[in-house]
């Protein structure tokens, strides 16, 4: 059974822990459970069309295609490029959910002495002034939002300025000088193509049945636009084709060899290719979905099911369960506290961990082996042992310098010398030696395998 550490989530694009800790907009491709599901059991299809070259950095442009989309996108009912349609919006009281040019939705809750002050996930800060929304990171990372609507973003040395006409993005300028532009049909109102450092992506329209439900009956409620294809630069393309079962639900074909089915009430999904879903709905708009699927032809199942309340993970394969609880608060927020495995009503300890004040992880216990980690007062980890058996050890000098390093059976000692060289030494468990020398550069200056040298350059 695959072990899979999943995180936080919200509207539809998961954000793991290695997200919510991570300094700024991740430029990461959006995940969630798995290829093409999100956490609340829609269809969501992401797909990097390109890259915009800045002067520090290169953005990632997903087109991203979500059955349940609570962002309406000015292009289409369910297909959004998040670099076009960056966004920060109130969802409820005092909750903010701020959509990254990237396509990760990040929380911003209103603080509780400042309700104009708004607190992010790691360490992202916000503030409220009339219609204009700031957003900032701690690396320097920086988005703007104007009436909800992203019209600036800094990331690392790059400031990005955005231009709209009639409601929609028309150009994202750098230093005044334009390093995209939208294409629209003038007539028909849709986006024909997208200049990515003035590299053209193509875009192609179609029609699908709008599927609409009474007394629990379907029927075809008229036509609506559609996104039907994207042309890379290359020539090469991704194409989109709608249709309906038999029961009048919506069908997507990619490709033509990928065929998901959803509800059209909901968006949840139904099937994907020989992939059946049963999908208990979330309780809330921030809820996770209870999502079970069975593949037809292998006769597979798996769950899986994240609760943020009580901070744990289910998931497995043909009724084995694998259950991982989260601390839920303080400077352990968010680590592994233990795993454990289900069959049936019974279930077993198969992971334990332990930290110490300070967070260091000291213990981890499984069924068939105890780690034990051992740190300085400088928090310097110093020596682990496995079963009771030292497995590794590291000795520092006066000045935080490393003096002898043991791995297993390999060890090295490290001698440091006045005018900045230096001597390291590795042993091997038959008494070989290697012995290395280096000068204040850190360039080789002499390297002796055994009893043989091999070179002897000048300090």
């Amino acid at each position: 059974m695959r072990r899979i550490y999943i995180g936080i989530a919200f509207l539809g694009v998961l954000l793991p822990q290695a997200q919510v800790h991570a300094c700024g907009v991740s430029l990461e491709k959006p995940v969630s459970y798995f290829d093409g599901v999100d956490f609340q059991g829609h269809v969501q299809l992401v797909k990097k069309i390109g890259k915009l070259d800045t002067a520090s950095v290169s953005l990632p442009v997903y087109l991203i295609f979500n059955s349940g989309n609570h962002y309406l996108s000015p292009y289409s009912a369910d297909f959004d490029i998040p670099l076009l349609s960056s966004r920060m919006e109130q969802v409820d009281q005092n909750t903010f959910l701020m959509r990254s040019p990237t396509g990760w939705i990040l929380p911003f809750m209103q603080n509780n002495k400042d309700k104009d002050i708004l607190d992010g996930p790691g360490g992202m800060k916000g503030e409220i002034r009339g219609n204009i929304i700031n957003a900032w990171s701690e690396c320097g990372d920086k988005l703007v939002f104007q009436k909800g609507r992203i019209i600036e973003f800094q990331i690392k040395n790059s400031r990005l300025d955005y231009v709209y006409s009639g409601g929609r993005i028309s150009e994202i300028k750098e230093n005044g000088n334009p390093i995209l532009k939208v294409g629209i049909n003038s007539n028909t109102g849709e986006m024909t193509e997208l200049f990515l450092n003035e590299k053209k992506i193509k875009f192609e329209w179609g029609q699908r049945a709008k599927i609409q439900s009474l007394g629990g009956k379907n029927f075809i409620g008229g036509m609506e636009k559609t996104l039907s294809k994207v042309i890379f630069q290359n020539g090469n393309s991704e194409k989109f084709e709608f249709g309906i079962d038999s029961k009048l639900q919506p069908l997507i074909k990619i490709n033509g060899d990928r065929e998901i089915g959803c509800n059209p009430n909901s968006g949840l999904i139904i099937r994907d290719n020989d992939i059946n879903y049963n999908i208990k709905p979330a309780k809330d708009y921030f809820g996770y979905a209870e999502i079970e699927r069975r593949n037809s032809k292998t006769g597979r199942q798996e769950y899986w099911f994240h609760n943020d309340i009580d901070k744990t993970d289910t998931h497995g394969e043909d009724g084995v369960m694998e259950r991982v609880t989260y601390f839920r608060s303080g400077i352990l927020s968010g680590r592994v506290r233990k795993i454990e495995e289900i069959a049936g009503q019974k279930s077993r300890s198969i992971y334990k961990a332990s930290y110490d004040e300070n967070g260091h992880l000291v213990k981890e216990e499984t069924p068939s082996r105890i780690i034990v980690n051992e740190y300085d007062d400088f928090g310097r980890r110093i020596r682990t042992l496995i079963n009771g058996k030292k497995v590794w050890e590291t000795q520092f000098d006066d000045r935080g310098r490393i003096t002898f390093e043991c791995n297993g059976n390999l060890k090295k000692k490290f001698s440091y010398f006045m005018d900045g060289s230096k001597e390291e030494v590795l042993i091997f468990e038959t008494g070989f030696t290697i012995v290395k020398e280096t000068n204040s550069n850190n360039l080789l200056t002499k390297l002796k395998i055994g009893p043989d040298v091999i070179f002897n350059g000048q300090k």
